[in-house]
């Protein structure tokens, strides 16, 4: 897999932020997509790995960070509630502490 960050940027650097973007109401899915296991590990524990292999700073922006309390990383909230996948990303790049940023969604 090849990573393109927000400069249009390829590669990884260990200054660099992995952002995954886990929120949503799973409301076609009818549960959440990030919890459900392919091949003997979930799509968020997949997404954590696939992001070490560029940076060792990995954060998970979500309204529900207990669903995630197994994953070694940091989780944080929208800091605009109920503003869809936009106010995610601004989450994402608010608490980020690098200039480089790669997201993965949900």
């Amino acid at each position: 897999m090849v990573y393109i960050n927000v400069n249009g940027e390829k590669g990884g650097s260990m200054q660099s932020t992995g952002i995954i973007l886990a929120g949503g109401k799973s409301s076609r899915m009818g549960e959440n997509k990030a919890l459900l296991a392919v091949n003997g590990e979930t799509v968020i524990e997949r997404l954590v790995r696939e992001l070490q292999s560029v940076t060792n700073d990995i954060l998970i922006v979500t309204n529900t960070p207990e669903d995630y309390h197994f994953l070694p990383v940091k989780k944080v909230s929208d800091r605009y509630p109920n503003k869809g996948p936009l106010a995610g990303i601004e989450s994402g790049l608010y608490h980020s502490t690098n200039d480089k940023k790669y997201y993965r969604c949900l």
